[in-house]
């Protein structure tokens, strides 16, 4: 081998050991942050599933109570139950680059925020916000679960079926 070659090919060394790392550096990369994002994936999927779960137990509860105290619930919030309990249960998060499932889980909240305000405003009724683990009661104290405040001069509500 002439002179002139092998001292070309030790001035190509260098950059084929850069390439060769550059070409590792990536791969290993691309592999750590697919593992980061499925990770942070799976964490945010768990908590829309699990607020997605919350919303639907509330809605299917509190539908059940006004099919018992019809006169006690207005209209409005009897026809946002009913549209409540439809469109929870069309949203499915198993696809997530599908965008219509994450407006309706936005257009969920929005709603649910309105029975949470009747139910705090107009019944009396305590319940936690989404996200909190317990209420609040009216006198400042946490770690209650939620329960019925009673109204002064307020019935009790005929539960017999």
């Amino acid at each position: 081998m002439p002179v002139d070659d092998l001292f070309d090919s030790l001035l190509n060394v260098e950059e084929t050991f850069v390439a060769s790392g550059y070409a590792r550096g990536v791969e290993h990369g691309r592999a750590k942050g697919d593992e980061a994002g499925e990770a942070a994936g799976y964490d945010k999927g768990h908590e829309l599933g699990r607020e997605l779960g919350k919303y639907r137990g509330r809605v299917a509860t509190l539908t059940a109570f006004i099919l018992m105290q019809q006169d006690v619930v207005p209209e409005r919030i009897h026809t946002t139950l009913m549209y409540l309990t439809e469109a929870l249960a069309a949203i499915r998060l198993d696809n997530p680059l599908d965008q219509r499932d994450f407006n309706a889980l936005d257009e969920a909240r929005a709603k649910m925020r309105l029975v949470e305000v009747w139910l705090r405003g107009q019944t009396g009724l305590l319940v936690s916000s989404p996200g909190s683990e317990s209420a609040e009661a009216p006198d400042g104290t946490k770690g209650q679960p939620p329960r019925a405040r009673v109204r002064p001069g307020a019935q009790d509500p005929d539960l017999s079926f």
